[in-house]
């Protein structure tokens, strides 16, 4: 039965990886910001490094998923507890053994899959905060432009790129 515990140990982890890597944090001398440091914030709260890349609507999409996966597994793992302290006082013989079993299973299970789905929003929040640092220096000013305009001397539409 892993808990909060689990998520202590893990929030430590990130804690120490952050704090391990703090010169990592500034940004280099190609980009605005620095795609390591991006990482690593996303890492110890998903949609700090959208934050930090200034990628503000991000945040709550981030944020949002990891709290509610979170949320499902503390709450998973408080009905499995529930349902394996109610079969370590139930009898072998108990014809309700075999019900509270499979609840504590299923609950196991969902609590499981809830932490894989926490994870998968980590790796998603990283990469997305690592692609946006390195495109952070990207020029997209009003100057680059793509036009497709009607041509009628071929009978078509001719594509305009300027810079």
């Amino acid at each position: 039965m892993c808990g909060l515990d689990t998520v202590k140990l893990l929030a430590c982890i990130c804690a120490l990886i952050w704090l391990s890597s703090v010169s990592g944090l500034a940004a280099d001398s190609t980009n605005t910001k620095s795609p390591t440091g991006a990482v690593v914030r996303s890492l110890v709260l998903p949609g700090w490094g959208q934050w930090y890349n200034e990628d503000y609507w991000k945040v709550p999409i981030s944020l949002g998923s990891a709290a509610f996966f979170t949320y499902r597994i503390v709450d998973f793992n408080s009905q499995c507890n529930d349902a394996d302290a109610v079969l370590a006082q139930l009898d072998d013989s108990d014809p309700n053994r075999q019900l509270f079993e499979r609840r504590a299973e299923f609950y196991r299970d969902k609590r499981d899959e809830a932490a894989l789905f926490l994870g998968v929003v980590y790796v998603i929040s990283a990469l997305d905060a690592y692609v946006g640092a390195h495109l952070s220096g990207f020029d997209v000013d009003d100057t680059l432009s793509v036009r497709l305009l009607p041509n009628p001397a071929i009978g078509g539409i001719s594509i305009t790129a300027s810079w």
